[in-house]
């Protein structure tokens, strides 16, 4: 059986989300990751998609304050983008995904 392991690929990555729909840009994804956490700090809730489709006010996943989003593999980081009625923020964090 492999161990799994997560090591922190980079710095914290602050994302503003409105209504102009928007994902992580690429300066800010740490070359090394393969997966990133994000946490919504709110006040509003978040949609968001992983598979490049732009989310709206009737598209994507909801994520309320203190949700996670997990993206967990690069095609998803790269597909992220988020919308929100109400200006928020999600604080990402990136990490390498190390399986052996």
């Amino acid at each position: 059986m492999g161990v799994r392991s997560r090591s922190p690929a980079g710095d914290l990555y602050t994302q503003t989300v409105n209504t102009t729909a928007g994902g992580i840009p690429a300066a800010n994804i740490p070359r090394a990751a393969m997966v990133a956490e994000g946490a919504c700090k709110g006040p509003g809730t978040v949609l968001f998609t992983r598979d490049g489709t732009a989310p709206t006010a009737t598209i994507g996943f909801p994520a309320y304050t203190d949700d996670i989003i997990k993206l967990n593999s690069h095609a998803e980081i790269d597909g992220y983008s988020g919308y929100a009625g109400t200006t928020s923020t999600i604080d990402w964090e990136f990490f390498t995904d190390l399986s052996g």
